[in-house]
């Protein structure tokens, strides 16, 4: 039950930390893409006066501003296009629609093995013989196919290797907090580890905020 109460409490939490990042992002981040060009307008003119009059200090430092400012505004238009584009495929990536045919085929287009090299080190380059090699491959690995399995021994399974007591406790034992931080960090920061729409990137720069919870 206390469990169930964090949660709740976690969700709520979360919900009023979205609703402020909006306001945040219609305060700082709205047009970004007249910010853009605006700066490189900025930029152009104050190079083409730097070409004209000369090297001056002042116009070099100016140059070197606008120039921060437009390469900050262009991360975090890629930034913004990036989680637009993962939202998009969380809303239709698993549907049946042809958005989701169309990124099926442009992934099968741009997932294609050209060249092999065999055990013997023998480059292979030919369809037919890379999908010999891939058959076999995979036969060796697994096995041919059979009619009937042959019983398992219980003599066998019974004296064979088996978990120590130590061992068995880890398996039934509880997640760690640090098991926890350690998935977390293995998650990509662009990632969304749940349907909340925060992505890893969040919990990780939050995680002394929110991980007692």
């Amino acid at each position: 039950m206390d469990k169930e109460v964090n949660m709740q409490r976690v969700w709520e939490r979360l919900k009023r930390v979205k609703h402020k990042l909006k306001q945040l992002n219609s305060t700082h981040y709205s047009g970004v893409h007249e910010k853009i060009k605006n700066n490189r307008q900025q930029l152009w003119s104050v190079q083409e006066e730097l070409r004209i009059r000369g090297i001056s200090e002042k116009l070099k430092k100016k140059e070197k501003s606008i120039r921060e400012q437009l390469e900050k505004w262009i991360l975090i238009e890629e930034s913004i296009t990036k989680q637009k584009s993962r939202n998009q495929w969380l809303q239709l990536g698993d549907a049946n629609t042809a958005y989701f045919f169309a990124s099926v085929k442009n992934r099968l287009s741009q997932n294609k093995i050209k060249n092999l090299i065999d055990n013997n080190g023998v480059l292979l380059q030919s369809k037919k013989a890379i999908q010999e090699e891939i058959i076999g491959f995979y036969k060796r690995l697994l096995g041919s196919a059979t009619d009937s399995i042959p019983a398992i021994n219980p003599m066998e399974m019974k004296n064979g290797p088996c978990l120590n007591r130590e061992m068995q406790l880890k398996l039934i034992a509880l997640v760690s907090r640090m098991e926890v931080i350690n998935a977390l960090k293995d998650i990509d920061d662009q990632k969304a580890p749940s349907c909340d729409g925060f992505n890893a990137f969040f919990f990780k720069k939050a995680w002394n905020i929110i991980g007692n919870e």
